[in-house]
């Protein structure tokens, strides 16, 4: 089993992953605290690791860069092209994977925590 693209569903307190081979095929399902996905991404060769635009993203991606892999953050309205099924967290993390192996997908610059925090001091 060899996983070319992670797509990360984050949610508050479950997050859902889907992992794809080369050819886009699902191969991993499954369910993950934030700690276990993290320790999860720490086993995982380098591989890119896609999720949609939101504050906990940021935190994830600089982690997932901390341990050699490729993030990606994607506009959450350029993912909803490719949900398939019936909107539930396995369908759009198998979405965010499938937008992220995309060439022409545009992308969010990754957020420092510095940047993060002055942004919150501008929308206070």
């Amino acid at each position: 089993m060899s996983i070319a693209t992670v797509g990360i569903d984050l949610g508050k307190n479950t997050i859902h992953a889907v992992g794809l081979d080369e050819r886009g095929k699902p191969v991993m399902r499954r369910q993950f605290t934030r700690t276990s996905l993290i320790r999860y991404l720490a086993r995982l060769p380098a591989t890119d690791v896609a999720m949609e635009a939101c504050a906990g993203a940021h935190y994830v991606a600089r982690k997932a860069q901390a341990l050699g892999h490729t993030p990606h953050i994607l506009p959450a309205r350029y993912v909803q092209a490719y949900v398939k099924n019936q909107k539930h967290d396995f369908a759009d993390a198998e979405a965010i994977a499938e937008a992220g192996t995309r060439p022409t997908m545009r992308e969010v610059a990754i957020k420092s925590g510095d940047q993060q925090e002055l942004q919150l001091l501008h929308r206070l």
